[in-house]
Order: structure tokens, then sequence, then C-alpha cells
């Protein structure tokens, strides 16, 4: 695997580190480092660098002052590894000395190497430290890449520059039933759920335990059996994906797991929202960990929005007394308050129906308003079409609104995505729900959050009559009751934001 390491001359000796710690790499002879040191006497030195930047599979951009005001980088070597980037090449921004990058605007769009971390800050313990991690990061892509040539993972969309997790993975014999007698033989129907255009939602008792369960009734001409043969094979964490999943003629039938908790769109105030401070950066972590997963394998969801992803919280007594076999071990649950009140909380993702192989072709539209881009409208959904329906989702968590629909923004010149607070979740979500797909983050980006300072941040429903205080810090995040929450809000009303607070009194008191 070729690396190219762009930089300016005056950062010589950091090209230098970086290229030493490559060489244990290079040494194995598994990676060929490339720089503007190795170009031949006499060779064109722009032919040479455009030759090595194409054939290269990552670029390391050392990023300083000094390659930011350097001409020959920004106008040469930047526009080309941008347009190669979209093309698949991995672009690894690496920040070697402070500089206002974050304001440059292609640049702050990408995710950089350990969240902008600035290697001449470090002591020099700590740059080896991290530039081991970085030459680590460098094999496991290479593993990744070596998977891509045997053909045992899809190509991933172009904009996805980094190696995703890996996923336990194993073939099931039989991930798809035939039946021809009863399909909801073995299973006691306790109510219908939802009933739409395209089948049905059961909750359901099942009669070999008497566990409850959801079975989910679809036409079978709307999904993907492809895909729920993969589905099959992995475990994921976070992924309410289906234990069982068998077919009729005409339709197919999934038996989903309970799962507890509520639904961001009934987590959240209308006109108000709530997803903010530490759980806001919950729900972005635990959330791109399943995309990206999901994308490692092929498997594009299309159907990401409010009411499919769930908030769950626990006590930590509940979670270790868990039987071994019980799905929510599987889960990754993150820690919030302190002491004694301290408590879990998990986001799954629910729903894989409408879920497609990336590389499937004639794919059918998934529409679900303004959370569906303009490209899977047409039926031409891909990794970035989950991204921007995330984005979308987190705007929602945010405001209690709706997103203004792509079409809209595209068609009307005075439509423009409405300010967000905070400003770092506003700058992500210009990028995510980005028109054109090329321009979205890739799922491993993360929310640029910088300094912040504890304090009140928002309100969530947890459940039918607990409450989570959001703080900008995850340790003075509280889970109370309703009573307690409006006590709580009561003594802070006082004209915060506008009202805002007043609108959460009103949501809670509601019910």
């Amino acid at each position: 695997m070729r690396v190219f390491v762009s930089y300016s001359h005056k950062d010589a000796s950091w090209k230098d580190r970086v290229v030493t710690h490559l060489g244990v790499l290079a040494q194995q002879g598994e990676l060929d480092i490339w720089d503007d040191g190795r170009i031949n006497v006499g060779e064109e030195w722009c032919s040479a660098i455009a030759k090595n930047m194409e054939a290269a599979s990552v670029a390391l951009l050392l990023v300083s002052a000094n390659a930011l005001t350097s001409q020959f980088i920004l106008s040469r070597e930047v526009p080309g590894l941008l347009n190669l980037r979209r093309d698949g090449l991995t672009l690894m921004p690496v920040v070697v000395t402070p500089c206002a990058w974050e304001e440059v605007e292609w640049l702050e769009k990408l995710e950089v190497w350990a969240h902008g971390l600035e290697l001449s800050t470090l002591t020099e313990p700590e740059v080896d430290i991290q530039l081991k991690a970085l030459t680590r990061q460098l094999a496991n892509l290479m593993r990744y890449e070596a998977q891509l040539k045997s053909g045992r993972l899809p190509p991933p969309n172009a904009m996805d520059g980094a190696m995703p997790p890996r996923l336990e993975y194993s073939a099931a014999e039989e991930p798809i039933e035939r039946v021809v007698d009863d399909p909801l033989h073995g299973y006691d129907v306790l109510k219908v759920v939802q009933e739409g255009e395209y089948g049905r939602v059961l909750k359901c008792t099942l009669r070999a335990t008497g566990d409850t369960c959801i079975v989910k009734e679809t036409d079978a001409t709307r999904v993907s059996e492809g895909t729920f043969e993969v589905l099959a094979g992995i475990r994921c964490p976070n992924v309410a994906a289906p234990a069982r999943v068998w077919t009729t003629d005409e339709r197919l039938f999934e038996q989903l797991p309970y799962v507890g908790g509520i639904a961001l769109e009934d987590a959240v105030a209308p006109g108000v929202g709530g997803l903010k401070g530490a759980v806001l950066e919950s729900f972005y972590s635990q959330a791109t960990r399943v995309l990206t997963s999901l994308h490692s394998v092929g498997i594009v969801h299309r159907d990401i929005h409010p009411a499919n992803i769930y908030l769950v919280v626990r006590q930590p007594s509940e979670v270790a007394q868990l039987d071994e076999a019980d799905l929510e071990r599987t889960w990754t649950f993150q820690a919030f308050g302190s002491g004694d009140d301290a408590f879990l909380l998990a986001w799954v993702v629910v729903d894989f129906t409408f879920a497609v192989l990336v590389e499937q072709e004639n794919q059918q539209p998934c529409l679900h308003g303004p959370y569906t881009p303009e490209e899977q409208q047409d039926g031409g959904a891909t990794t970035a079409s989950d991204i921007y329906a995330l984005g979308a989702t987190m705007y929602f968590g945010a405001t209690g609104e709706d997103p203004p629909s792509a079409l809209d923004r595209r068609v009307n010149p005075t439509a423009e995505l409405p300010p967000v607070e905070p400003l770092y979740l506003e700058k992500y979500l210009k990028g995510a729900l980005a028109l054109d797909p090329a321009e979205r983050p890739f799922a491993t980006s993360r929310l640029r959050t910088g300094s912040v300072v504890p304090g009140f941040a928002g309100v969530l429903r947890a459940d039918h009559d607990r409450y989570l205080l959001v703080d900008q810090f995850g340790k003075d995040t509280e889970l109370v009751s309703r009573d307690q929450a409006l006590e709580r809000l009561d003594e802070m009303n006082n004209g915060w934001h506008e009202g805002r607070l007043s609108r959460w009194i009103t949501w809670v008191a509601a019910g």
C-alpha cells in the first residue's frame, strides 16, 4: 500500500519523524512511503507528485501554518488530494504545529487525525506514542484494503475515508426459512402496534418461552433477502436485528427483540428539543458506531429517523443481572450521573426491513419525509445516505422539529438550514445534510465539541415517568422522576433562553 506524504519543506523535521515511525511497516515490505524527497534528479516535480498521488491509497497531510500558506500545496496538492478522495483515497490530515486549521473550510470538513491533536505541544515520549498509534491505524487500514482486494468486503462509498471497525461474522446456513402453513404458528398476537401500506407490526409472545417479541410482516417485494442473509451472520452492538426471518410466497416476517425504552421521537419536546450536551455525544458516538459497522459489511440502513433509534436507560444492577444470552448484554452502555445516582444509557438502532446492500442495483426508493436524501428518493442509496438521515435525526433531537427537506433547500433560494445550538453541532449538520453526498462526513467522523463548561443543557424523557436533566458533562446529568424534574426546572426558570425552559416545564407537566 502506498502512502503519499504532503508537507511544507519548513516542516521537514516533522515529516522525517512521521516517516521514521511508518518505516516500521515499510521494513516489513507492507508499506511504500512516498514524499518529494524521492524525486529523482532531472525528474519533473509536478508530474512526479501527481503520479504518486494517484498511485497512493492513503495521503497524510501534515498540517501547520507553513502548509496552509504554501501556494504549491494549496494550488496543486490539495485540489488533487480532494478529487482523489472522492475516488476512494483515504486523506488523513495530521496537525503537527498549532494553527487555525478549523477556519479553513475544506479542511474543517475533514476528519482530522486524533481530533486535531497538535503534536508539537506534546512531550517527546508523547509524540512517539501518538505516531505509534498512527502507524497502527495504517496497519489496520492495510488489512482492510487486503480484505477488499480479496472480495471479502464490498467497496466503501467514495467518501468513506477511514477503516470501519471489524464485525464478528459467520454465515448462517439457512438465514431465511420458507413456510407454507400458518406464518404466525408459535406466536400469540397481543396487539397490532402499527399497520401501513406495506405491512404491519405485531406485539406477540413466543409460545415456547412466553417471551415478549415483535413480529413484523412486510410485502416481500419491498425487501432485500440478500441483506437479511448478511444481517443473520453479524453480531453488532446496539442493533436490534431479527432473531428469525421467514417468508411465504408474498410476505416476509421478522421476529424482532422487544426493545424497552423510548424512541427519540417521543423523548424530545416538540419544537424545543433536548438532545444536548453529554447525551448528544453519547447518541452520536453509539449511532455512528452502528452505521460504521454496518457499512463495513456493505449494509445501508436507509430508514434512519427519530422513530427508529431508541433510548434505553438502565440501573447498573439491572445490567449486571442480565443473563449471558440476553441481547442487552451485547449493547454498549455509557455511564452517567455519579455515586448512588449513577445510571447507564444505550442508543439502539431498530427496523432493518428496508435495508439494502450498497452494491445492490435497481433499488426501490425508500422514503421517510425530510429524513430522506435526494439520491435515495431515486433508488440510489449509499452509505452517505445514512449519514444524511442521521444528521436529520440529530437536527430533530436538538430542536424538536423536522429539518427542511432536501428538495426545498435545493429549489428554494431562500431556504437554509436554520441555526442549531451549539455551534459545533451546527457545523457538523451542515456537512451531514449536504445535498452532495461526497461532501458529507464519513461515519467515523466525530463531533468537535471543543472546550465546554458544566451546565444545564436540556431535558429528555427517559420513559413514561422519568426524565433526563441533561448537563454538558455526563457526571452531572441526572435521571429524575416527573415531580423532581418539575421542581428542579421551576428553580431554574428565570427567562433562560427566552422561554425555552418554560416550554420544557409545560411539556414535562403534560406528561
